[in-house]
């Protein structure tokens, strides 16, 4: 009997096996929608750069727990090639990807990486496109010359726009009027697994964060003193002051 589920692809950018949100979360997103059983799931890695870990990553024991889906990793095959020409090599590669594994819809996480290539790649194959959207994109990276021509493309011709907070929601629409096409998804957790270490602080509320220290991607070096000790200054010349 012919299987006749859609199958979807979840893009991302990097090596399959990847630490940090966006490797979990679509590692953790493929495994729920396979287990629901009304699509067949792969999951894509574009790396038109690859480093010293090479495609022998999509082996081992992280992957023998998903027999239900699909791994691709998409590398060029001249890795001392300009970026460009990679990078059209990678894109090209996830199109004959999509064209043979029939995609019904590529789903490209980050829209200035993943979801350009996405939603380009869908647009060459007549088929829809959702890009995810967070808050670093639609903010830092709206200031990074190299990044903002293919973030604003992405979420402007992307068939559905996915952002984690209202507020990005709201910033990708005064970017690109995608505001009719996004829905707001919101990174959550389920409280009742941590109920039980839950430790009560009397007086004001205790904020935690968990994630890469990294000062610039989490914003956490912006949390101490954020109202007293700004990182910003203002100078004003007045004229006939």
């Amino acid at each position: 009997m012919t299987n006749s589920r859609p199958r979807i692809a979840l893009v991302l950018f990097g090596a399959i096996r990847q630490h940090g949100g966006i490797g979990t979360s679509v590692l953790r997103l493929a495994r729920g929608l396979s287990a629901d059983g009304r699509f067949d799931v792969d999951v894509v890695g574009l790396r038109p750069a690859p480093d010293a870990q090479s495609s022998d990553s999509l082996t081992g024991p992280s992957f023998d727990r998903d027999p239900g889906i699909g791994f691709f990793e998409l590398l060029p095959d001249d890795v001392a090639a300009p970026r460009p020409d990679r990078e059209l090599v990678v894109q090209q590669a996830l199109v004959a990807l999509a064209r043979r594994r029939r995609y019904t819809l590529l789903h490209g996480f980050s829209a200035a990486s993943a979801g350009f290539y996405a939603t380009l790649a869908a647009a060459e194959c007549g088929i829809p496109s959702v890009v995810g959207v967070r808050g670093n994109e639609v903010y830092g990276q709206v200031f990074e010359h190299a990044r903002l021509p293919r973030l604003l493309w992405a979420m402007a011709h992307a068939t559905r726009v996915i952002a984690v907070s209202e507020v990005a929601a709201r910033r990708a629409d005064m970017l690109t009027g995608c505001g009719p096409r996004t829905t707001v998804v919101l990174n959550t957790i389920d409280p009742a697994v941590y109920r039980s270490g839950t430790v009560r602080v009397p007086g004001s509320p205790v904020i935690g964060t968990l994630g890469r220290l990294t000062a610039g991607s989490k914003g956490v070096d912006l949390h101490d003193g954020l109202l007293s000790q700004p990182k910003w200054r203002m100078r004003a010349a007045v004229a006939g002051a």
